[in-house]
């Protein structure tokens, strides 16, 4: 499952796939094209797929950034905003992961692909979970919001579960933990504070030195950096 990434300085289209780069930790400060960038995920996946292949859970601390999207048929449940929606939401989709990773034991399927494959019991839909200002979500409650994140980074995949976090504080050691930046092989970096910052969030110093407004660094599943421009997403949209 695909979704766009960006333009590299050479024109060269980028796209990400949730089969490679299970799940993204998206950083960068303010205005540096975060929120654009989790607009045009969102858009593109609901654009094509149905509500049948795909569930979105969305976390949207702000209460204003994903409000266009509450009618979405894709939605698995309400708009998160509130911290105790954000861990009822992680809960959720906890006992999503339980449920499937148990019929897949029961059947003797690996994965979500095989048992799509077979069809003899239905097919699951492919979940992605997208968070934006994590941030509050882990000062609010981090002791209980890392250990769940982290759980469903560790096995989500397997169940077709996938995590897209986002944070303008990303070089906090307390928001993005050690521990979850082991668990999430996607690094979307736009421009940090620091050179440091930059350093402990995507490998690279690089970042601190993007122009902002999309302009980061997307990590390839090879490990390779490359520069893009993400793309610019308007205010309004439909809904498919």
């Amino acid at each position: 499952m695909q979704f766009p990434v960006g333009t590299t300085p050479d024109g060269r289209e980028v796209t990400g796939d949730f089969g490679q780069t299970p799940h993204v930790l998206v950083g960068g400060i303010a205005g540096s094209g975060k929120t654009h960038f989790l607009h045009s995920l969102i858009r593109s996946l609901a654009e094509s797929r149905s509500p049948i292949e795909l569930r979105l859970v969305l976390f949207d601390a702000r209460r204003v950034e994903f409000r266009d999207y509450a009618g979405l048929p894709h939605l698995l449940c309400r708009i998160a905003r509130d911290t105790g929606e954000a861990l009822a939401a992680l809960r959720k989709l906890e006992r999503k992961l339980e449920r499937r990773l148990e019929s897949y034991a029961c059947t003797d399927c690996a994965d979500i692909d095989e048992w799509n494959r077979r069809g003899d019991r239905g097919v699951h839909a492919r979940i992605v979970a997208v968070v934006d200002a994590f941030s509050d979500y882990m000062c609010a409650k981090g002791a209980v919001v890392e250990p769940l994140v982290c759980r469903l980074a560790a096995d989500g995949a397997r169940a077709g579960i996938h995590l897209v976090i986002a944070s303008s504080r990303s070089d906090c050691a307390n928001i993005f933990t050690d521990a979850m930046l082991s668990a999430f092989p996607g690094r979307m970096a736009f421009r940090t504070s620091s050179r440091r910052s930059s350093e402990r969030f995507a490998g690279v110093p690089d970042a601190a030195e993007c122009k902002g407004l999309g302009d980061g660094f997307w990590r390839e599943p090879s490990g390779e950096l490359l520069r893009v421009q993400t793309p610019f997403v308007g205010e309004t949209w439909r809904e498919p």
